[in-house]
């Protein structure tokens, strides 16, 4: 009888625990990428940090280690990281230590303006679920990962004002969801991926400032959607005469300019 009482009491107070009490993973990654940081002693990350009465082996944690209180962390009703808003949070350092694997119900990630550098890892497919991603005006270098790509719940993408180079991935005509797509400023290269016509929610397209070159996609004319397209170049695009012509009928924002034949707006 005793035996069973106290089972059931035990079962009663399992089940009145907060379901992130168990998921301290979450709060292991950022300290860990907080440890990677050059600037550690960041006071906007003070509150990234354990209880030191806490024990730290993962059986016996509390809730005092979930990171659902902590600055810039968002999370939802049972206690997974959703959103991390880091922008203009002074962060000085890479991603090679944030454990992507560790956030997979993370929907929003905005770091822009703060001083991340080096490569965006490939880890990022992990994130599945993003809705958002903003990575501008950053120091991000090495190429826009393929694997972006299979982020296909993402709706808003900002790499803009970063030092990445390479192409521009086709694999981003696997967002159909995309609305805004943002990599200007930085030193792309080569060609507009034609797979950009498949992204039918497309409302805004800026990849000026860099070194694309080559033909315009003329089904770029057919996203209805589209209602600000910024080609800017620092090299020369050669135009579709038919794109030409859907663009004489476009009623948004066009500003399209190359060395060879100056700016073309309406």
């Amino acid at each position: 009888m005793i035996i069973k009482l106290l089972f059931i009491l035990f079962t009663l107070f399992s089940s009145s625990v907060p379901a992130f009490a168990s998921k301290p993973e979450a709060a292991d990654a950022l300290l860990k990428w907080k440890a990677s940081l050059i600037n550690q002693s960041n006071p906007l990350l003070s509150s990234w940090s354990l209880d030191p009465t806490t024990n730290l082996n993962h059986v016996n944690r509390t809730t005092s280690t979930t990171p659902c209180t902590w600055y810039g962390v968002h999370c939802d009703d049972h206690g997974d990281v959703v959103k991390l808003n880091l922008s203009t949070s002074r962060l000085n350092g890479t991603l090679q230590n944030f454990t992507f694997s560790s956030f997979t119900s993370l929907t929003h990630l905005d770091l822009r303006l703060n001083g991340v550098y080096g490569s965006i890892p490939v880890e990022i497919s992990y994130l599945s679920n993003l809705v958002f991603i903003d990575l501008s005006s950053n120091r991000f270098s090495g190429t826009i990962p393929q694997e972006i790509g299979r982020l296909t719940n993402l709706e808003t993408l900002s790499l803009h004002s970063n030092i990445l180079e390479g192409h521009v991935p086709v694999s981003l005509g696997n967002l159909s969801k995309l609305g805004y797509l943002r990599v200007d400023d930085n030193k792309l290269s080569s060609y507009i991926p034609q797979e950009l016509e498949n992204l039918h929610n497309l409302m805004k397209l800026n990849m000026s400032i860099n070194f694309l070159t080559g033909h315009i996609p003329s089904g770029l004319g057919n996203l209805t959607k589209l209602s600000e397209l910024y080609l800017f170049s620092k090299q020369s695009y050669r135009f579709d005469p038919t794109l030409s012509r859907k663009f004489e009928l476009f009623k948004g924002i066009i500003f399209i300019y190359e060395p060879t034949f100056g700016s073309h707006s309406l």
